[in-house]
């Protein structure tokens, strides 16, 4: 367990060209550790091996254009050394490979997977700036939305209505206050995109976003998961009562129904549309997170 919770400061130490193969087969081990704390300790990890292996692709890309010229060939492979341009492709591999890898888990057998993911995009949301999120693992809430066993939908439900705890856990600051500047980019890094300026996580060192359900709740595609979980479980009910303290989803009918023995979800099986980022949902312009 102490492994998992070093996670974060161990990603830190290999070369930039060891990472994915030294430390990414780790991760995954831990990840699906039997015991339950482990796995949860090892969330921070998987973001900073997702966030580390993005700064590496985006600085090599960044070094690459600004070469004079930018076209020059790579060094010789008798050099051992490799070029900005092949490192920049390379990382943007081996971070699709860990998405694509940790996605699996949407469609796997066992429901302990899938739950086990939705708990991970939880902690990702956290810690991922919106266009990491919306590219990687967005789809995968559409899809278990849909899930039709309730142990899958209550951590579903638990993340969409995350931002009750988040906000009790950050009272003390501003982030609400310069979400709006946050998302359009005013702290991020030129090289990056990830926001300079965020909070950190004192334990892993990983920028908290500032209240990502902010952007989250105003996509289409998620209102549509709310619709869907709106009528549920009671176990999913009790936590998704808590949107309708927002204003967006003033419409919306929130109620307890029983689905013991039920192998359709209240809501459905249609698969739910993924909806690109620049669509905003119709009561956008509206708090989202009230005072």
């Amino acid at each position: 367990q102490s492994l998992a919770v070093q996670l974060p400061q161990l990603i830190a130490l290999p070369p930039e060209v060891d990472l994915y193969r030294t430390l990414f087969p780790l991760v995954m081990v831990l990840l699906q550790d039997p015991v339950a704390s482990v796995r949860r300790d090892s969330f921070k990890g998987v973001a900073r091996l997702i966030l580390t292996m993005h700064g590496y692709m985006t600085h090599n890309k960044a070094a690459f254009l600004a070469a004079d010229p930018p076209s020059d060939p790579p060094p010789s492979s008798s050099s051992g050394e490799v070029s900005h341009e092949q490192l920049a492709v390379y990382h943007e591999q081996c971070l699709d490979e860990v998405a694509r890898s940790i996605n699996a888990f949407i469609n796997a057998d066992k429901y302990q997977l899938r739950q086990l993911w939705v708990e991970l995009a939880h902690q990702l949301l956290l810690y991922l700036p919106r266009f990491l999120f919306e590219k990687y693992f967005v789809h995968g809430l559409l899809a278990l939305t849909c899930d039709h066993v309730i142990n899958v939908r209550v951590p579903l439900a638990v993340l969409l209505s995350g931002f009750h705890d988040f906000r009790n856990n950050n009272s003390n600051t501003n982030n609400t206050n310069n979400s709006s500047s946050d998302l359009n980019g005013a702290n991020a890094d030129a090289s990056t995109g990830i926001n300079t300026a965020a909070e950190v996580d004192s334990s892993s060192q990983l920028p908290l976003q500032p209240d990502p359900w902010e952007w989250l709740l105003s996509r289409p595609d998620i209102c549509t998961c709310v619709d869907r979980l709106s009528q549920d479980d009671q176990d999913v009910f009790i936590h998704m009562q808590r949107l309708q303290a927002l204003p967006v989803f003033a419409h919306v009918a929130f109620a307890s129904k029983s689905c013991r023995g039920r192998k359709v979800p209240p809501g459905g099986l249609s698969p739910i549309a993924f909806s690109h980022s620049t669509d905003t949902h119709p009561a956008s312009n509206l708090t989202l997170i009230p005072p």
